[in-house]
């Protein structure tokens, strides 16, 4: 496959030559959380009790040493690319890490 990213994204995006692919990934990212955010919304007012979840695709960052860096390192990474996106979700905002 030649398209960078495209199975990380699950977007379907095909990005052209003269795209960053970093920048259109981003946008990418943004309109997904807001049609996510649409649609708890949507539910929330349809029925207040509903349990909207949302399911994450999770690889995670192991720390290369036992060294307290390595470690926050790890954790950092965690949350910025991994629990940033549930967070979102979750919380309806954006995290403050």
């Amino acid at each position: 496959i030649n398209v960078p990213w495209c199975s990380w994204t699950n977007s379907g995006v095909i990005y052209h030559e003269d795209e960053n692919p970093v920048e259109v990934l981003q946008q990418v990212i943004h309109y997904q959380s807001v049609a996510s955010a649409k649609v708890v919304q949507l539910g929330r007012k349809i029925n207040k009790n509903f349990k909207i979840g949302c399911m994450l695709a999770m690889v995670p960052f192991y720390p290369n040493t036992c060294d307290t860096k390595d470690i926050l390192a790890s954790q950092k990474a965690m949350e910025h690319r991994l629990f940033h996106y549930g967070d979102l979700h979750v919380f309806g905002e954006r995290p403050y890490y």
